[in-house]
C-alpha cells in the first residue's frame, strides 16, 4: 500500500539570528555527561528539501544517513546498525502526555516497570510548540538498547518519535539520532492526504511552507 510518504530533501537551521546564542548555549549543554539534567530553550526549524514525512501524520524528521523509509511499519530504519525511529500520534495533550511518561519512573532509581531507566531530559520549545527529548537505556532481547524519545504537540494531540540504537554503536549514531529528532517539524494544519493520493501536485500541509525555497 502506498501511503502519503513525500521525499523532501534539505537542511534545518537552529534559531534565527536572533536566538541562535541560546542554541549554541544548549548544543553544549546537550553534549554534556551529566546523568539527569533539563533545560529550558527554544529551538527554530524550517523547513526544506531534506525532511520526509510520517505517513498519516502531521510531523516530519530529517532522518540521519543511512535511515530509509521502513516499509513494514511507520517510520524509518538503518539495518546496517540494527537502529529505527518510530513515531505515534496519541490524541490528548503533550503536557499530559509527558506527564504520564514522567509518572511511568520510579524517582529514585529513575527506572520505570519495564526495567528502561531514564538517563536525561530536556524541556524547550520547538517553532512554538511544547516538547521534550529524553534520553533512556534498557535491555531488549539481550542487547543494551539507548532510546532518545521526542514529545511535541499542542493542547489537544501529541506526537511521540522514538529513536532506538544499540550501546555499542552509540559513538556512530547517537548524535545523529538526536539530531534527527530535534529536527521534527510540526503543522497541526498539515492536510492528512489519503494512501494512494497523488502527493505530486497536492500539498500535505496546510500551510505554506513547503513551497518556500530556502
Amino acid at each position: 500500500m502506498t501511503f502519503n510518504y513525500e521525499l523532501r530533501i534539505g537542511n534545518y537551521e537552529l534559531l534565527s539570528a536572533k536566538t541562535r546564542p541560546i542554541c549554541i548555549i544548549a548544543a553544549i549543554f546537550f553534549l554534556s555527561s551529566s546523568v539527569f539534567a533539563q533545560e529550558n530553550f527554544t529551538v527554530t526549524n524550517y523547513f526544506t528539501e531534506k525532511y520526509r514525512d510520517f505517513p498519516m501524520m502531521k510531523i516530519s524528521i530529517i532522518p540521519p544517513a543511512g535511515f530509509v523509509k521502513d516499509t513494514d511499519e511507520v517510520g524509518f530504519i538503518n539495518e546496517k546498525y540494527s537502529s529505527a525511529i518510530r513515531a505515534e500520534n496519541i490524541h490528548i495533550g503533550v503536557k499530559a502526555a509527558m506527564d504520564s511518561f514522567f509518572q511511568s519512573f520510579d524517582s529514585v532509581t529513575h527506572q520505570d516497570s519495564l526495567g528502561m531507566k531514564l538517563l536525561e531530559s530536556y524541556s524547550f520549545s520547538i517553532n512554538k510548540f511544547r516538547a521534550q527529548l529524553a534520553s533512556l537505556s534498557g535491555d531488549v532481547e539481550g542487547d543494551n538498547y539507548r532510546e532518545w524519545r521526542m514529545f511535541i504537540g499542542d493542547s489537544s494531540d501529541a506526537y511521540i518519535i522514538k529513536g532506538f540504537l544499540p550501546a555499542r554503536k552509540k559513538k556512530e549514531l547517537d548524535r545523529e539520532m538526536r539530531a534527527a529528532l530535534l529536527s521534527v517539524f510540526y503543522e497541526p494544519n498539515r492536510r492528512i492526504l489519503p494512501p494512494g493520493s497523488d502527493y505530486t501536485t497536492t500539498s500535505s500541509s496546510g500551510c505554506g511552507c513547503h513551497n518556500k525555497k530556502k
